[in-house]
């Protein structure tokens, strides 16, 4: 009988929920926003910049110098150094990096930090593909 009515309780709970998750678009039905960012309900969340960013592309990362500490992304796609975040397009996962300029040409490769390569789920041989976004 206990089985049954954990059962009932979690069956009401998962109705419940699923009404919320339905509503892709405001009453007025303009894409939701957060915080400010228009949301494209096509695209995953971490994938499109928040408020305060701005997308700056997408790129191919390799492990850079496993002796520099810290959390950063040598790119061409900055000319200046500047906080950003990156996002591993396969896994989902985020992280907020230092955005270094490498001086090379637009579509070269970048080299990722250790730290960085860890948080985003990626083997230490991967070669991941990032979106980047700069902080505004």
């Amino acid at each position: 009988m206990k089985i049954a009515k954990a059962g009932l309780i979690v069956l009401i709970a998962a109705v419940a929920v699923s009404g919320c998750m339905k509503r892709s678009k405001s009453r007025d039905g303009a894409p939701p926003t957060i915080v400010g960012a228009t949301v494209d309900p096509t695209k995953p969340l971490l994938e499109q910049p928040l408020a305060g960013e701005s997308r700056l592309g997408e790129t191919v990362a390799t492990l850079g110098d496993p002796t520099q500490p810290g959390f950063w992304l040598r790119t061409p796609l900055v000319s200046k150094e500047t906080k950003g975040r990156v996002v591993n397009d396969k896994t989902g996962a985020s992280v907020q990096v230092d955005l270094l300029p490498t001086g090379g040409e637009q579509g070269v490769g970048s080299m990722l930090s250790l730290a960085s390569m860890r948080l985003l789920g990626g083997s230490l041989t991967d070669l991941p593909e990032l979106t980047v976004f700069a902080l505004n």
